[in-house]
Protein backbone atom coordinates (compact mmCIF):
# COMPACT_ATOMS: atom_id res chain seq x y z
CA UNK A 1 0.00 0.00 0.00
CA UNK A 2 2.59 2.60 0.88
CA UNK A 3 4.82 1.79 -1.88
CA UNK A 4 1.70 2.68 -4.09
CA UNK A 5 0.84 5.66 -2.58
CA UNK A 6 4.96 6.46 -3.24
CA UNK A 7 4.93 5.66 -7.30
CA UNK A 8 1.03 7.82 -7.03
CA UNK A 9 3.60 10.57 -6.11
CA UNK A 10 6.18 10.20 -7.95
CA UNK A 11 6.50 13.34 -10.39
CA UNK A 12 8.56 11.11 -13.44
CA UNK A 13 5.39 8.81 -13.82
CA UNK A 14 2.08 9.59 -15.71
CA UNK A 15 0.59 6.17 -15.29
CA UNK A 16 0.76 3.24 -12.87
CA UNK A 17 -0.28 -0.10 -13.93
CA UNK A 18 -0.61 -3.25 -11.88
CA UNK A 19 -0.33 -7.15 -12.33
CA UNK A 20 -0.75 -9.31 -10.09
CA UNK A 21 -0.95 -13.06 -9.88
CA UNK A 22 -3.70 -15.55 -7.36
CA UNK A 23 -3.35 -13.86 -4.37
CA UNK A 24 -1.65 -10.75 -4.77
CA UNK A 25 -4.85 -10.00 -7.22
CA UNK A 26 -6.70 -9.84 -4.33
CA UNK A 27 -4.20 -8.10 -1.98
CA UNK A 28 -4.68 -5.35 -5.66
CA UNK A 29 -8.08 -5.44 -4.96
CA UNK A 30 -7.89 -4.69 -1.45
CA UNK A 31 -5.34 -2.11 -1.98
CA UNK A 32 -7.83 -0.44 -4.21
CA UNK A 33 -10.55 -0.51 -1.88
CA UNK A 34 -8.53 1.30 0.83
CA UNK A 35 -7.18 4.10 -1.83
CA UNK A 36 -7.43 5.73 -5.15
CA UNK A 37 -3.90 6.73 -6.78
CA UNK A 38 -4.63 9.20 -9.14
CA UNK A 39 -2.55 8.04 -11.66
CA UNK A 40 -3.79 4.79 -11.44
CA UNK A 41 -4.02 2.83 -15.04
CA UNK A 42 -5.27 -0.61 -15.95
CA UNK A 43 -5.00 -4.36 -13.45
CA UNK A 44 -4.16 -7.41 -15.32
CA UNK A 45 -5.27 -10.42 -12.93
CA UNK A 46 -3.37 -13.78 -13.66
CA UNK A 47 -5.55 -16.65 -12.35
CA UNK A 48 -6.63 -14.87 -9.05
CA UNK A 49 -9.67 -16.14 -7.11
CA UNK A 50 -12.03 -13.78 -7.52
CA UNK A 51 -15.20 -15.42 -6.69
CA UNK A 52 -13.18 -17.66 -3.91
CA UNK A 53 -11.78 -20.98 -3.98
CA UNK A 54 -13.56 -24.01 -3.95
CA UNK A 55 -10.84 -25.65 -2.88
CA UNK A 56 -9.78 -23.44 -0.17
CA UNK A 57 -13.25 -24.15 1.17
CA UNK A 58 -12.26 -27.73 1.05
CA UNK A 59 -9.33 -27.04 3.13
CA UNK A 60 -10.30 -24.11 5.66
CA UNK A 61 -11.34 -26.45 8.18
CA UNK A 62 -7.31 -27.83 8.79
CA UNK A 63 -6.19 -24.19 7.53
CA UNK A 64 -8.21 -22.54 9.99
CA UNK A 65 -5.83 -23.98 12.74
CA UNK A 66 -2.63 -21.89 11.40
CA UNK A 67 -4.07 -18.97 9.26
CA UNK A 68 -7.44 -17.61 9.67
CA UNK A 69 -6.90 -16.00 6.00
CA UNK A 70 -7.63 -19.21 4.86
CA UNK A 71 -11.75 -19.03 5.77
CA UNK A 72 -11.72 -15.47 3.97
CA UNK A 73 -10.86 -17.19 0.60
CA UNK A 74 -13.19 -19.80 0.12
CA UNK A 75 -16.09 -19.70 -2.38
CA UNK A 76 -19.11 -19.25 0.29
CA UNK A 77 -21.21 -16.48 -0.12
CA UNK A 78 -20.18 -14.91 3.34
CA UNK A 79 -16.23 -14.93 2.78
CA UNK A 80 -14.26 -11.92 2.61
CA UNK A 81 -13.21 -12.09 -0.87
CA UNK A 82 -16.61 -12.29 -2.10
CA UNK A 83 -17.95 -9.24 -0.02
CA UNK A 84 -14.80 -7.08 -1.24
CA UNK A 85 -16.13 -4.31 -3.46
CA UNK A 86 -14.38 -3.40 -6.36
CA UNK A 87 -13.25 0.03 -6.75
CA UNK A 88 -14.96 2.35 -9.43
CA UNK A 89 -12.93 4.12 -12.20
CA UNK A 90 -11.07 1.14 -13.12
CA UNK A 91 -10.27 -1.10 -15.83
CA UNK A 92 -9.38 -5.19 -14.53
CA UNK A 93 -8.82 -8.12 -17.34
CA UNK A 94 -8.79 -11.29 -16.01
CA UNK A 95 -6.37 -13.95 -17.27
CA UNK A 96 -7.06 -17.58 -16.44
CA UNK A 97 -5.98 -21.16 -17.10
CA UNK A 98 -8.25 -23.93 -18.35
CA UNK A 99 -6.40 -26.20 -16.72
CA UNK A 100 -6.09 -24.33 -13.37
CA UNK A 101 -7.17 -26.42 -10.14
CA UNK A 102 -6.55 -23.93 -7.48
CA UNK A 103 -8.94 -21.00 -9.33
CA UNK A 104 -11.12 -22.48 -12.08
CA UNK A 105 -12.90 -20.59 -14.58
CA UNK A 106 -15.84 -19.33 -13.04
CA UNK A 107 -14.17 -18.52 -9.79
CA UNK A 108 -11.51 -15.61 -11.69
CA UNK A 109 -14.73 -13.59 -13.28
CA UNK A 110 -14.72 -10.09 -11.35
CA UNK A 111 -18.08 -7.86 -11.33
CA UNK A 112 -17.52 -5.41 -13.72
CA UNK A 113 -14.25 -6.55 -15.31
CA UNK A 114 -13.02 -5.35 -18.65
CA UNK A 115 -11.71 -8.39 -20.57
CA UNK A 116 -11.56 -11.98 -19.38
CA UNK A 117 -9.54 -14.58 -21.53
CA UNK A 118 -8.56 -18.08 -20.64
CA UNK A 119 -5.44 -19.89 -22.20
CA UNK A 120 -4.11 -23.21 -21.98
CA UNK A 121 -2.18 -22.85 -18.10
CA UNK A 122 -2.10 -24.23 -14.89
CA UNK A 123 -2.11 -22.13 -12.40
CA UNK A 124 1.75 -21.92 -11.00
CA UNK A 125 3.24 -21.30 -14.62
CA UNK A 126 0.93 -19.24 -15.67
CA UNK A 127 2.87 -16.28 -15.36
CA UNK A 128 5.27 -17.41 -16.98
CA UNK A 129 3.33 -18.58 -20.49
CA UNK A 130 4.23 -15.97 -23.77
CA UNK A 131 0.44 -15.90 -24.70
CA UNK A 132 -0.21 -14.57 -21.10
CA UNK A 133 2.91 -12.03 -21.70
CA UNK A 134 1.25 -10.93 -24.98
CA UNK A 135 -2.16 -10.68 -23.57
CA UNK A 136 -1.25 -8.86 -20.50
CA UNK A 137 0.90 -6.53 -23.23
CA UNK A 138 -1.97 -5.96 -25.56
CA UNK A 139 -4.70 -5.28 -22.20
CA UNK A 140 -2.26 -2.33 -21.16
CA UNK A 141 -2.03 -0.75 -23.97
CA UNK A 142 -5.60 -0.81 -25.22
CA UNK A 143 -7.74 -2.08 -22.48
CA UNK A 144 -8.67 -5.46 -24.17
CA UNK A 145 -7.07 -8.96 -24.80
CA UNK A 146 -6.16 -10.26 -27.86
CA UNK A 147 -8.58 -11.53 -30.19
CA UNK A 148 -8.46 -15.15 -31.46
CA UNK A 149 -7.45 -13.93 -35.23
CA UNK A 150 -4.34 -11.28 -33.34
CA UNK A 151 -3.74 -14.78 -30.88
CA UNK A 152 -2.93 -16.84 -34.52
CA UNK A 153 -0.86 -13.85 -36.10
CA UNK A 154 1.30 -13.70 -33.03
CA UNK A 155 1.94 -16.80 -33.33
CA UNK A 156 2.69 -17.09 -36.96
CA UNK A 157 5.02 -13.95 -36.14
CA UNK A 158 6.76 -15.51 -33.49
CA UNK A 159 7.23 -19.03 -35.65
CA UNK A 160 8.73 -17.08 -38.73
CA UNK A 161 11.04 -14.84 -35.80
CA UNK A 162 12.25 -18.28 -34.51
CA UNK A 163 12.90 -19.54 -37.99
CA UNK A 164 14.86 -16.27 -39.16
CA UNK A 165 16.94 -16.74 -36.38
CA UNK A 166 17.64 -19.71 -36.61
CA UNK A 167 19.06 -19.40 -40.32
CA UNK A 168 20.85 -16.54 -38.97
CA UNK A 169 22.40 -18.68 -35.97
CA UNK A 170 23.02 -21.31 -38.89
CA UNK A 171 24.60 -18.50 -41.28
CA UNK A 172 26.61 -17.66 -38.29
CA UNK A 173 27.91 -20.85 -37.40
CA UNK A 174 28.91 -21.28 -40.75
CA UNK A 175 30.93 -18.13 -41.35
CA UNK A 176 32.96 -18.99 -38.30
CA UNK A 177 33.62 -22.36 -39.13
CA UNK A 178 34.88 -20.85 -42.52
CA UNK A 179 37.12 -18.67 -40.85
CA UNK A 180 38.56 -21.14 -38.56
CA UNK A 181 38.84 -23.27 -41.23
CA UNK A 182 41.01 -20.62 -43.44
CA UNK A 183 42.68 -19.79 -40.50
CA UNK A 184 44.32 -23.20 -39.98
CA UNK A 185 45.11 -23.07 -43.82
CA UNK A 186 47.23 -19.98 -43.12
CA UNK A 187 48.72 -21.16 -40.31
CA UNK A 188 49.92 -24.27 -42.34
CA UNK A 189 50.89 -22.38 -44.95
CA UNK A 190 53.10 -20.00 -42.77
CA UNK A 191 54.74 -23.29 -40.94
CA UNK A 192 55.49 -24.46 -44.59
CA UNK A 193 56.96 -21.59 -45.81
CA UNK A 194 59.46 -21.09 -42.66
CA UNK A 195 60.45 -24.95 -43.37
CA UNK A 196 61.47 -24.37 -46.64
CA UNK A 197 64.83 -22.64 -47.77
CA UNK A 198 64.66 -19.59 -49.41
CA UNK A 199 66.41 -19.42 -52.79
CA UNK A 200 69.39 -16.77 -52.90
CA UNK A 201 68.85 -13.03 -53.90
CA UNK A 202 70.93 -10.40 -54.94
CA UNK A 203 74.79 -10.45 -54.86
CA UNK A 204 74.32 -14.22 -53.49
CA UNK A 205 72.50 -15.53 -56.53
CA UNK A 206 74.85 -13.89 -58.58
CA UNK A 207 77.75 -15.72 -57.30
CA UNK A 208 76.19 -18.60 -57.38
CA UNK A 209 75.49 -18.52 -60.94
CA UNK A 210 78.69 -17.76 -61.61
CA UNK A 211 80.20 -20.89 -59.87
CA UNK A 212 77.73 -22.49 -62.21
Amino acid sequence: MRELSRLDRDPNLTKVHLIGHSLGCIVVRHALSLSLPKKMGRVVMLAPPNQGSGRARRLSFIGAWFSPAVAQLTDEERSWVRQLELPNGYEFGVIAGNRDGTARLYETELVGQSDHVSIPSCHTVIMKKPLAAQHTIAFLKSGHFLSQCEVEETARATVLEREAAKKAAKKSRASKKAARKQERVNRRAARKEKREPRPPSGPEAATSLAAH
